[in-house]
């Protein structure tokens, strides 16, 4: 598997980083992985608590009520985000696509709030690598790791989710998935404005066009080239933005690191199991 982590510093001594001459390519490291994921995680909560068919108000004063009443003293750090973090997630399987792509949402952002404030009472933090053993995984293994999770997927909620995980594991560019989600929700919003036009509700800046491309993603997929040429598309080399090498440059960066993001979520739609 050829995977170029840590890009964030390629230097372009000929002016354009060449893009790697390898495909992305299904190999099983699985014997591995799962020694290591057994070894770091923690013991899964028995919570017997349901979440389906209820509202998310409903389901977010469960989850209070829950942690409230947990008896946090005598749990390490991780044991107590394990614990947190698997009641949100089993209320809300896309929840890091509600904070990341639905955060404009009242409900998403109350969430969101309330699981920060959910940490801080227990007295630990944000543990999320550490959680998925990420932090004791080469890359291959994490990729493995993420194929077995988000192959696949069905729409474009878990789209973003797989997307998500891979910026968390750090095979990806941060900043490259943003712009590309960024421009995604652009797109989006147009569609939304143009279906109710003249209702400008649905431009992406307001709750009701983040509420209209977060359904909208739950009923199509994303094709990534178009995102990534439309980003490309979109970046305007002028001297009145500074010096035009450095632009070229960045402008090159991102199309990379586009084009890498573009073919590991192309082979997670090839997985089969």
């Amino acid at each position: 598997m050829d995977f170029r982590i840590g890009t964030n510093n390629i230097s372009y001594s000929n002016g354009m980083q060449t893009k790697p001459t390898k495909g992305v390519e299904r190999q099983s490291f699985q014997g591995s992985m799962e020694k290591v994921v057994q070894k770091q995680k923690v013991k899964p909560t028995q919570d017997s608590i349901e979440f389906s068919g209820e509202s998310d108000y409903k389901k977010l004063e469960k989850i209070k009520e829950l942690n409230d009443s947990t008896d946090f003293s005598g749990m390490t750090d991780i044991e107590k985000y394990s614990v947190i973090y698997e009641r949100y997630e089993k209320a809300f399987p896309d929840f890091s696509a509600r904070i990341y792509v639905g955060s404009g949402i009242k409900v998403n952002a109350d969430m969101q709030k309330q699981y920060l404030e959910d940490l801080k009472k227990a007295k630990t933090k944000e543990l999320y690598q550490v959680y998925k053993g990420y932090d004791k995984m080469t890359d291959e293994q994490k990729w493995e790791s993420i194929q077995k999770e988000y192959g696949n997927p069905k729409n474009g909620i878990e789209q973003i989710c797989a997307l998500l995980e891979m910026v968390n594991a750090g095979l990806v560019d941060g900043h490259a998935c943003s712009t590309m989600v960024h421009h995604l929700e652009h797109q989006v919003s147009a569609i939304g404005v143009s279906e109710y036009i003249p209702d400008w509700n649905f431009y992406d800046a307001t709750e009701q066009g983040q509420q209209y491309i977060y359904e909208y993603l739950q009923n199509n997929k994303v094709n990534f080239e178009d995102i990534k040429n439309g980003v490309m598309a979109s970046i305007t080399i002028s001297a009145d933005f500074g010096d035009i090498n450095e632009q070229i440059q960045r402008k090159q960066q991102l199309g990379y690191e586009m084009d890498y993001i573009t073919e590991l979520m192309n082979a997670l739609e090839e997985r089969e199991d």
